[in-house]
């Protein structure tokens, strides 16, 4: 019999076996983002949820200022001033070219609530914080060389020609003497919320919408400088695979960009779509660009500034010895010199 005319069954049994056919395996992300704990679990949410769609899972981790660590492989770092991720390229950290993801309008913003001073505040200029009634009553994160309040402050120096380092130091809105500076990556949500009556802070518009929803008195306005718009972007880190970098490449911006966009409420970059939020289509024709190369010269001479100011309740220990030690040394100094004097004088007198 020839094997053609063998019993199916047969034929199957003597055939190769294969295995069964797996799904495409997800892709796997570390993201590291800037934004508040709430906008982050919001996003870690929506990520889960829309994973299998998405091709791709991700641990969602808040970093407002980046570390070495957080440029490991396979970390894709989504949200931050685009400026910083510039940077970032320059020292060959990155695994692709950088996405815009979205903008960012900041504005004065103050508390409704009654306040000790009994004065209603209205904002109408970021120029009204440098008035000298608003001494520690603004309420700020500490600037750091990353913070994007640094970025704020640093253009409205190159605004109002604060560039020497006497009329720079204006712009330390807020000092520890007050106790107006937190840390600087504490939650905006949490400053915006916590805002005293009569105080005000800078912000995104939209951590104060997003604190107006949760309870707190925040008033805002169109600055007559218009909204101080930053560029949120994103990039993997350099050594993410091959896939990754495709995903990202593209899939990313087409597709994942909008809908992150559109859940965390931030500003698109493009057209506003008819439904947007009353909010944005004011802040969207009211926008002015920062100048990030001047800014960013300047902020970091606004972060030493701050580095500069002790907190009223006094300094960490490291900065109370060291000058602990100086004052010793000059005592020992004045010390050396009197008995200088004195011999000196001693022996003129014995002469």
């Amino acid at each position: 019999m020839s094997r053609l005319s063998l019993p199916l069954a047969a034929l199957l049994s003597s055939a190769p076996s294969f295995a069964p056919l797996s799904p495409p395996r997800e892709l796997a992300w570390r993201v590291i983002v800037p934004f508040d704990a709430s906008e982050t679990q919001l996003l870690e949410k929506w990520w889960a949820e829309h994973a299998s769609v998405l091709g791709a899972t991700a641990s969602i981790e808040r970093t407002p200022e980046l570390a070495a660590t957080d440029l490991a492989p396979g970390t894709l770092l989504l949200g931050f001033e685009r400026g910083q991720l510039e940077e970032i390229a320059q020292d060959g950290d990155l695994g692709a070219p950088i996405a815009t993801l979205a903008l960012e309008s900041w504005a004065p913003v103050w508390s409704t609530k009654d306040g000790e001073s009994g004065e209603a505040l209205e904002l109408d200029s970021f120029e009204a914080l440098l008035s000298s009634k608003l001494h520690g009553r603004i309420q700020l994160r500490s600037v750091t060389p990353e913070s994007p309040e640094g970025l704020i402050l640093g253009d409205l120096a190159r605004r109002f020609d604060l560039v020497s380092e006497e009329e720079l130091s204006r712009l330390v809105l807020a000092s520890w003497d007050s106790g107006t500076i937190a840390g600087a990556t504490r939650s905006l949500d949490a400053l915006l919320e916590s805002l005293p009556g009569g105080a005000a802070s800078i912000a995104p518009v939209r951590c104060a919408m997003r604190a107006r929803k949760a309870g707190a008195r925040l008033g805002w306005v169109r600055p007559k400088e218009g909204f101080l718009a930053l560029e949120l972007a994103c990039a993997p880190t350099k050594g993410s695979s091959s896939e990754q970098v495709r995903w990202f490449t593209d899939r990313f911006g087409r597709e994942v960009a909008p809908q992150i966009v559109k859940t965390l409420e931030l500003e698109p970059a493009g057209p506003l779509a008819a439904s947007a939020p009353e909010w944005m289509k004011l802040v969207a024709g009211a926008r002015s660009e920062i100048d990030r190369a001047a800014a960013g010269t300047l902020r970091v001479r606004l972060a030493r500034l701050y580095r500069t100011a002790i907190p009223s309740e006094g300094p960490p220990s490291s900065i109370r010895l060291v000058d602990l030690l100086d004052t010793l040394l000059l005592t020992l100094f004045l010390a050396g010199a009197l008995v200088f004097w004195w011999k000196t004088r001693q022996r003129t007198r014995g002469a």
